[in-house]
């Protein structure tokens, strides 16, 4: 926890390490009761930490959203809001979408399946 760090007041980052490797996320509140994800492991946003929400990594190439979005819909699953960044045009990608109710685990299989996809993982706050 620090009083301003990364530019986000109360930024609060926890890193977990294990065998596989070590992961971090940050934390902050922009407002009185608005809480974000700001960072994930070198990915930095500002994303809605609520409810369902679908996590992904990706080579960054065109057409990808587009795919997910299409079996999102095929599950009768709505986007709430969207949250991207990237290392750089064409690196890798990172998404946190909030999405009004669970995702089946075989359209999260078909979405990780994809060309492109790193991970894709289901996460529920």
């Amino acid at each position: 926890h620090t009083s301003a760090a990364e530019g986000y007041p109360n930024l609060i980052t926890v890193t977990v390490v294990t065998e596989r490797g070590e992961f971090a996320v940050g934390g902050s509140r922009i407002h009185e009761r608005d809480s974000r994800i700001v960072r994930v492991d070198q990915f930095r946003l500002e994303a809605i930490p609520e409810g369902h929400m679908l996590v992904w990594s990706n080579q960054d190439m065109p057409g990808i959203m587009g795919k997910i979005a299409t079996i999102l819909g095929e599950n009768d699953i709505n986007i709430g809001a969207m949250h991207l960044a990237r290392t750089k045009p064409r690196g890798i990608a990172l998404c946190m979408v909030n999405v009004d109710s669970d995702i089946p685990e075989e359209a999260v299989r078909r979405i990780a399946a994809l060309p492109y996809i790193i991970y894709a993982k289901m996460v529920h706050l």
